[in-house]
């Protein structure tokens, strides 16, 4: 028989709720930037190549998120999270 003390379960509770903020964090975060890609003041700061490497990154991210990022650790979400958004915060 398992027991779980209800510090346990709470703790377990706020680790699921912590990972889906990250993971939305990311989610929300990819299609945030590509609506600013499709903005016409965003073609005013950046060329065209970076542009299309920044899609790129976007689509990576995306992809990863649905595929085998389905059930990444909290910390890869976050990791992950910070790469793009360090390339996007040049363009802000």
């Amino acid at each position: 028989l398992i027991t779980f003390s209800i510090r346990e379960i709470r703790r377990k509770i706020e680790l699921r709720k912590e990972k889906e903020r990250e993971k939305n964090a990311l989610e929300s975060y990819t299609y945030e930037m590509r609506e600013k890609l499709d903005n016409r003041d965003f073609e005013y700061v950046t060329t065209s190549e970076e542009r299309e490497q920044f899609s790129e990154a976007l689509t990576e991210a995306g992809n990863w998120l649905y595929e085998e990022g389905q059930e990444a650790e909290t910390s890869v979400y976050r990791s992950k999270f910070n790469a793009l958004k360090s390339k996007g915060d040049k363009y802000n």
